[in-house]
C-alpha cells in the first residue's frame, strides 16, 4: 500500500483527530522556562542558614563527645589491666599520672603463688593497639579525677580485685570525668569483684 493510502486510511479512522501542536520539541522547548522566582531563591538560601545556625553550636562544642570517648578509653584500660592480672597470675599497678594514669605490672608476682611483690612493679604494660607502654591521658577539655579512697594508685591482684599494697581490699574505686558542657561521669570499679562499669 503507498504512503499515500496510508495517510488517507488513517483520517478515515480518526476523522476528528488534530496534529497536537503545543507539544514542545528539542531545545526549544527549554526556552520558555527562564529561571527560577525570587521566592524560591529566597528559600534555598535561607534554609542551608537555618540548619548552620542551629546545627554549627553543637559541632563547636565537642567536649562531651571528647567525654564520651575517653571514659570509653578509661573503661577498657581498667578492663585490660584487671583481665592482664587474672591472665597472667601477676598483679598489676595503676599509677595516676597529670590527666590519666598508667599501667605496669610487677615482676615477682607470677606464678601459682601469686605472691605479691609491689617493689618491683615497675615493669610497664604494653597497648597491645600502639606497643607501646599503656598509659591513658584525658584531653585538655575533659578533667578525670577519683575519690580519696586510695593514695593515687592500686592493683589489680591474680583474681582481679582491687587492692591496695599491702594487699588489702580497697575499693570500690570511683573515676569521675567532667567536661564543661556536659554532666559527670562515673567510671566504678568494684571492689570484691573487680568490675569496671
Amino acid at each position: 500500500m503507498p504512503d499515500s493510502a496510508v495517510a488517507r486510511a488513517v483520517d478515515v479512522a480518526a476523522p476528528n483527530r488534530k496534529p497536537c501542536r503545543n507539544i514542545p520539541q528539542g531545545f526549544s522547548a527549554f526556552r520558555a522556562w527562564r529561571g527560577f522566582s525570587l521566592i524560591e531563591l529566597v528559600a534555598i538560601l535561607v534554609l542551608p542558614c537555618l540548619l548552620a545556625v542551629t546545627a554549627l553550636p553543637r559541632m563547636v562544642q565537642v567536649s562531651s563527645f571528647s567525654q564520651l570517648g575517653f571514659a570509653d578509653q578509661v573503661r577498657s584500660a581498667l578492663r585490660f589491666g584487671q583481665k592482664t592480672a587474672i591472665a597472667q597470675r601477676r598483679w598489676v599497678k595503676l599509677t595516676d599520672q597529670a590527666g590519666g594514669f598508667a599501667l605496669s605490672y610487677c615482676a615477682g608476682s607470677g606464678g601459682d603463688g601469686c605472691a605479691a611483690n609491689t617493689a618491683s612493679c615497675n615493669s610497664s604494660l604494653i597497648d597491645p593497639a600502639s606497643g607501646q607502654p599503656f598509659a591513658v591521658t584525658a584531653p585538655a577539655e575533659v578533667a578525670l579525677s577519683h575519690d580519696a579512697g586510695y593514695a593515687g594508685s592500686f592493683y589489680f591482684d591474680c583474681a582481679g580485685r582491687p587492692v591496695s599494697a599491702a594487699g588489702s581490699a580497697v575499693g570500690p574505686v570511683v573515676y569521675t570525668l567532667s567536661a564543661a558542657d556536659s554532666v559527670a561521669t562515673a567510671i566504678v570499679v568494684e571492689a570484691e569483684t573487680g568490675y569496671v562499669h
